[in-house]
């Protein structure tokens, strides 16, 4: 007789597996490695921007990042094989990561004179055979640093110059808002 198609029925399938990519994380450090996100930055700051990619899945799989860096940086490195374009200001790296394992790839930067009161927002794109993924957004702000002096009476610096106890100096300090 047939099977009741009310009735629970004994079937057997193969077990699947589609691991859901994590997204890939950025973060911004200065070179000793603490998080600056958020911080503000002067013009030669080297910055490192890292992303953590992961894969989940049970085989090899080919991830391509792709970094557009800010302007107000120039490129100084980047490690994993990034190959810098500087017609796009872009670094591009291709990885094969092994089943369940995980990468960091950075690239280090300077930040340009030409970046004094810019707003440095960095994201990249990771792009896979399931689809791509953006990081999130790390941002600094960049500034002038105060500038002091110490003057003669007469205005001119007298930085590094030896004064006695009689002469008068001044201690000058400018700061650009």
């Amino acid at each position: 007789p047939p099977d009741d198609p009310d009735e629970p029925q004994d079937t057997k399938t193969n077990k699947t597996e589609n691991p859901v990519m994590p997204d890939p994380v950025k973060t911004v450090t200065d070179q000793n490695g603490a998080d600056i996100d958020g911080f503000s930055v002067e013009a030669g700051s080297r910055l490192v921007y890292s992303i953590s990619l992961e894969n989940p899945a049970e085989l090899t799989k080919t991830f391509t990042v792709k970094d557009p860096l800010p302007e107000g940086v120039e490129f100084v490195s980047a490690d994993h094989n990034g190959v810098y374009d500087k017609k796009t200001h872009t670094v591009t790296y291709l990885l094969e990561l092994p089943e369940k394992a995980s990468a960091v790839v950075s690239c280090t930067v300077r930040v340009t004179d030409a970046a004094v009161f810019t707003e440095l927002a960095n994201t990249a794109e990771v792009i896979t055979d399931t689809g791509n993924r953006s990081t999130n957004t790390v941002k600094n702000e960049t500034i002038v640093p105060p500038k002091k002096d110490v003057c003669g009476p007469d205005g001119k610096s007298a930085d590094g110059l030896a004064v006695n106890g009689e002469q008068v100096v001044i201690y000058e300090i400018t700061y650009t808002n």
